[in-house]
């Protein structure tokens, strides 16, 4: 992925990309939200296809996962930027 295609990216897919440059699976993600059972990766699936959006309190979980400030996340103009400083040099 070019790095002016990420501009375009919607709040679902900036998590996945976020969530994949970290190098974890939906589901070590799930479980550091503590998601159980069924729900478990489907919910983590929905959020990164933006079928469902995520509270702002779990978004803010999230973001601390992947190591991210939260509007990274939500924003997608320049913040795009700091994702990518965040995720390489944080």
């Amino acid at each position: 992925m070019k790095f002016f295609e990420l501009e375009n990216l919607s709040q679902g897919a900036r998590i996945a990309f976020a969530r994949k440059f970290k190098g974890l699976t939906q589901d070590e993600v799930s479980d550091k939200l503590g998601l159980t059972g069924e729900s478990k990766r489907r919910t983590m699936a929905r959020y990164e296809r933006g079928d469902r959006n995520p509270k702002e309190d779990r978004l803010l979980e999230i973001a601390n996962i992947l190591n991210v400030n939260v509007n990274c996340i939500k924003n997608t103009t320049l913040i795009i930027t700091k994702i990518l400083f965040t995720l390489y040099y944080g």
